[in-house]
């Protein structure tokens, strides 16, 4: 397990973050250890500033629509992952908090998904430039 969470941060890091999403969602289906050992998260910190910041960034309002939310943790790596529907779009979301690294992937209705790289960067370091950015300031760890 420890080779496809290293694999993913590893993807989280590099110019290609969003592929996380996908590399997730496949774990998902073929790691039943993986499923099993994450448990729900219903209210986290964290989760309530990915909806104001996602709000702000994709949306312009800092208090989308919400339309519900189902999140887990995997708590040996600190990984919170899960979808919600903000301004009626899906959003998947994936955060590891040690490492203050994640992805949102927003899915548009209309077949549009745009992505929304979210971390915590050092102050001479630079965001990816393929995709929108929201920094961490480091509230939420």
């Amino acid at each position: 397990m420890q080779e496809k969470l290293t694999k993913l941060l590893e993807i989280l890091l590099s110019p290609a973050y969003e592929e996380a999403v996908t590399f997730l969602l496949v774990m998902h289906h073929t790691q039943p250890a993986f499923k099993a050992a994450c448990v729900p998260l219903a209210n986290d910190p964290f989760i309530e500033l990915a909806k104001e910041s996602i709000g702000k960034a994709v949306f312009k309002n800092s208090k989308p629509k919400f339309g519900g939310q189902e999140f887990m943790e995997y708590p040996a790596a600190g990984l919170v992952h899960g979808a919600m529907i903000l301004e009626s779009c899906n959003v998947v979301l994936l955060f590891f908090r040690e490492q203050a690294i994640g992805v949102a992937a927003i899915y548009r209705p209309a077949g549009k998904c745009e992505y929304l790289r979210i971390t915590k960067l050092a102050e001479d370091d630079k965001a990816f430039a393929t995709g929108a950015f929201v920094p961490n300031d480091g509230s939420v760890n």
